[in-house]
């Protein structure tokens, strides 16, 4: 028994020792290498419990050994350093792609590794510069480092691998230049350096390798011309040499690979032709030479003869009707001119033609209604004009037609009603009239978008509109469309956008418009609409935009169409409401503060009374607020609070009273235009406005302040440097919806509207208030303001300050009605007496004040006697007499006046009953 006891431990130990006499060096590698892995939970199998080659991604050959290791995608972290071990001598296909690897690429992999034909180490976060060393893999077939950090250049050596065929090293920092060396390259299939950062030119001596099948060299900083030698590439299938900067000419020898499918040049500095080589590309499927500098032009070739029967001055070849296998044809945005050519209808393979924003001219070719696989045909923003051809309607297959902004007349082709399976069709910013073909509304039941607006189209919208259920856009606006708005409208259950706006509807707003549940933006502002606005609107709770300026709503704000609850005040996610030039009356309602989204508020151009409260939303979105040509009244300083977005506030001809809060710039520091004119505003002007490091439009005029303009104005950072045109900061994405408000100013004695100008304009407009003082001879700073009012007021100081942009300011009427002022740009000259430094309260505006108002007293007494005793006055020569005795009294009173007020007095004589005003 103790000898059992003995020999047991013993035999363990032997057999513990045989067990790891017998691992797998290979196993004890990748489980070396597993063990500084984080999250390799896919690597569970990865056990010595478990044969090696049954590992998760392990691939073994007859003998047992590793030949392929294949972990991509397996959510694994960490290094390579520890993978180094040359107990891998037998792996031949190596990808970890797809994972969080990072750290450098070991330079020791050749020799880990050596008989390597695979290794992708793409979409990892390896960062450095790519080994040299990986060059010593002579029997590497494919490289694949794609989508990681690489930085530094591209080593000249792997030029020399024999057997390459596929080197990926896209979407890296990669800079320099392309090694010429690549021209050595005679196995290789396809390159793919696009997304980094290599400069010089594309090196001729790519051109040279005989297997290439894909070239994408797109989205670096290439430049120079692309090299003819590329012609050469008779096996080429794809060239991407797009988002460069190349310059030149496209080379007549690409046209002369005809194996070549995909062609992109795509948004280079190229110029010149287009050449007709292209033409012979017999293997074109898709070809893209958009946003160039590629122009029309005669060709050389060519005589003055050949331009009655050739349309070769366009610019776009002939030749290219040739390509019958072409799918995509793409030449938007470049120069080209002249006409469309008639032979593009010969491309019957053609599903996408974008000949899209050039500067074609003449008619759109009959021939293109030949292309019977059409799907796509973009015309739009030439200078196309003529009829729509009507052989367009044998294009059944077409889902998109976009022939917006050209000059095209005429009226839309019934025939069009063949094009049953469209979808997406714009005609927009045309000459176009007459009415909406009636077969569309019957055919055209896939529609999805439908823009027609800004042409001269008439008639009226019939119920059959509702026909087009799956209508996602209807811009018509800009038209002359009459009658009533349909109510089938409100059977349109997935229209987001509506756009009726500048027409000539009449009646109501229909309430079925409040049964269309996915609507986002409602825009029918400028045609002839009445009545009361429907309560169903309140339904729209996805509504994000409401326009119904310029039209004859009435009715109040706060209790639509007899609705308890204010309706407006349910739509939570409205951004921008626009109810200015109706005819609505009432209060505002206090709960439209509580619309946290609210970014733009125009209610200006109604009858709408009451204090506009206390905003409590700490949380306000508002940017723009419009509430001018009302009859709102109560303090000015109540509107403020808690409005840290506003930048344009606009309260205009109302009756709103109170002084200007000195904290303004604590509350609203966004602040760009502020209009208070034609109020009932009063006390000094703070100098606190001048901390609004935006503020640009200033209109204080017509009311009531007091005081001195505040020194501090020259301070005003905004109009310290002349602002550039830019767009006004709404908040609203321009993309969904482009709005801007209207700001009314006086701009240099003018009454103006300005939409997206008034961002660059600066203004200030102190004018028909009561201050006094001198004017800040600071002032001289804002070389960026470009209109100055402050015109009758009582300033005095003598002469005006000049000098840099208060000199081009010279408008006299800017300064009139200050008796007290002379200089330019006045006619009135500037002398010793004519200079005063002291305020006018006591001056000769006080001895003006004083002798009127002894001159008022004297006639109130004389013509108080004369009631008490008028009896004593019935004889007529005594009447004459007492009225001969006040016309001396007032001519002795004004000559005191004129010597008292010396040289000002010519200028006080000449001032009128409006100028006084």
């Amino acid at each position: 028994m103790e000898l059992q006891e003995l020999l047991l431990p013993a035999a363990l130990f032997m057999l513990t020792c045989t067990a790891a006499m017998e691992i797998n060096p290979e196993a004890e590698a990748l489980l070396r290498w597993k063990s500084t892995l984080i999250g390799a939970n896919s690597l569970s199998s990865w056990s010595l419990a478990n044969p090696t080659c049954s590992w998760f991604g392990v691939t073994c050959d007859g003998a047992g050994h590793v030949t392929a290791l294949n972990l991509s995608s397996s959510g694994i972290y960490g290094k390579l350093d520890a993978f180094c071990s040359t107990d891998l001598q037998n792996l031949t296909r190596l990808d970890l792609s797809n994972n969080n690897l990072d750290g450098h690429i070991p330079t020791s992999l050749p020799e880990v590794v050596p008989r390597l034909l695979y290794l992708n180490l793409s979409h990892n976060g390896f960062s450095g510069p790519i080994p040299r060393s990986l060059t010593r893999l002579q029997n590497l077939i494919v490289l694949s480092i794609k989508n990681n950090n690489l930085t530094g250049g591209i080593p000249k050596e792997l030029g020399t691998m024999p057997r390459l065929k596929y080197l990926y090293l896209r979407n890296n920092l990669l800079g320099g230049y392309i090694p010429t060396s690549f021209g050595n390259f005679t196995s290789l299939v396809a390159m793919d350096l696009s997304w980094n950062n290599l400069t010089g030119g594309i090196p001729k001596e790519l051109g040279m390798i005989p297997r290439l099948e894909y070239l994408y060299l797109m989205n670096n900083l290439l430049g120079g011309y692309i090299p003819t030698s590329l012609g050469n590439l008779t096996s080429l299938v794809a060239m991407d040499l797009s988002w460069n900067n190349l310059t030149g000419e496209i080379p007549k020898e690409l046209g002369m690979i005809p194996r070549l499918e995909y062609l992109y040049l795509r948004n280079n500095l190229l110029g010149g032709y287009i050449p007709t080589s292209l033409g012979n590309l017999a293997s074109l499927v898709r070809m893209d030479l958009s946003l160039n500098n590629l122009t029309g032009g005669i060709p050389k070739s060519l005589v003055w003869m050949d331009l009655s029967h050739n349309n070769l001055i366009g610019g776009i070849p002939e030749e290219l009707g040739m390509i019958s296998k072409l799918k995509n044809l793409i030449l938007w945005n470049n120069l080209l001119g002249g006409f469309i050519p008639t032979s593009l209808g010969n491309l019957t393979s053609l599903v996408i033609m974008d000949l899209s924003h050039n500067n074609l001219i003449g008619r759109i070719p009959e021939e293109l209604g030949m292309i019977s696989k059409l799907e796509y045909l973009f015309l739009w923003n030439n200078l196309l004009g003529e009829f729509i051809p009507t052989s367009l309607g044998n294009l059944t297959s077409l889902l998109g037609m976009y022939l917006s902004q050209n000059q095209l007349h005429g009226s839309i082709p019934p025939c069009f009603a063949k094009m049953q399976k469209m979808q997406d069709f714009q005609l927009n910013g045309n000459n176009l009239h007459g009415v909406i073909p009636p077969e569309l509304f019957t055919n055209w039941t896939a529609l999805v978008l439908l823009d027609l607006s800004n042409n001269s189209l008439s008639g009226s919208i019939p119920a059959e509109i509702a026909n087009w259920n799956d209508l996602l856009i209807l811009y018509l606006y800009g038209n002359n469309f009459i009658g009533s708005i349909p109510e089938e409208l409100g059977n349109m259950t997935s229209i987001i956008w509506l756009d009726l706006s500048e027409n000539h509807f009449t009646g109501t707003v229909p309430s079925q418009i409040g049964h269309i549940s996915s609507l986002e933006s409602l825009d029918i502002k400028t045609n002839h609409l009445e009545g009361e606005l429907p309560a169903s609107i309140s339904n729209l709770t996805d509504l994000k935009y409401l326009v119904l300026s310029h039209n004859k709503f009435t009715g109040t704000i706060s209790n639509l169409n007899g609705m308890e609850l204010p309706t407006l005040c349910q739509l939570n996610g409205l951004q921008l409401l626009d109810l200015s030039h109706n005819k609505l009356f009432g209060e505002l309602p206090s709960c439209i503060w509580s619309l946290r989204y609210l970014k733009f508020l125009d209610l200006s151009s109604n009858t709408l009374v009451g204090e506009v409260t206390t905003m409590t939303n700490s949380t306000s979105s508002l940017i723009s607020l419009y509430l001018s040509n009302n009859i709102f009244s109560g303090s000015f300083s109540a509107m403020l609070k808690n409005l840290k977005n506003l930048t344009v506030l606009d309260l205009q001809n109302n009756k709103i009273s109170g002084v200007i809060p000195p904290w303004i710039h604590e509350s609203n520091p966004s602040l760009r235009i502020l209009q208070l004119r034609s109020n009932l505003f009063h006390g000094s002007i703070p100098w606190q406005l001048s901390q609004l490091s935006y503020l640009h439009l200033l209109d204080l005029s017509e009311n009531n302040f007091t005081g001195s303009i505040p020194n501090s104005f020259a301070n005003m950072s905004s109009m310290c440097q002349p602002k550039k045109e830019t767009n006004i900061d709404n908040g609203f994405d321009e993309i969904t919806y482009s709005y801007y408000g209207e700001v009314n100013i006086v701009w240099k004695g003018r009454d103006y509207s300005f939409l997206k100008a008034a961002d660059f304009m600066t203004s200030v407009d102190l004018s028909r208030n009561s201050l006094s003082g001198e004017i800040p001879s600071q002032l001289t700073n804002l070389s960026g303001l470009r209109s100055l009012n402050i015109s009758r007021n009582y300033l005095s100081g003598g002469e005006i300050p000049t000098g840099n942009q208060l000199r081009t300011l010279d408008d006299p009427s800017i300064y009139s009605s200050n008796p007290r002022l002379c200089g330019f740009p006045l006619n009135t000259t500037c002398n010793d007496h004519s200079i005063s430094t002291s305020p006018l309260v006591g001056g000769h505006h006080h001895e003006y004040e004083t002798f009127w108002l002894y001159y008022s007293a004297t006639v109130g007494v004389v013509f108080g006697f004369g009631l008490w005793f008028g009896a004593l006055f019935m004889c007529k020569s005594w009447r004459l007499a007492f009225f001969n005795c006040i016309d001396v009294t007032q001519y002795e009173i004004v000559k005191k006046i004129k010597q008292r007020a010396g040289d000002s007095s010519s200028h006080l004589a000449h001032l009128s009953v409006s100028e006084v005003y």
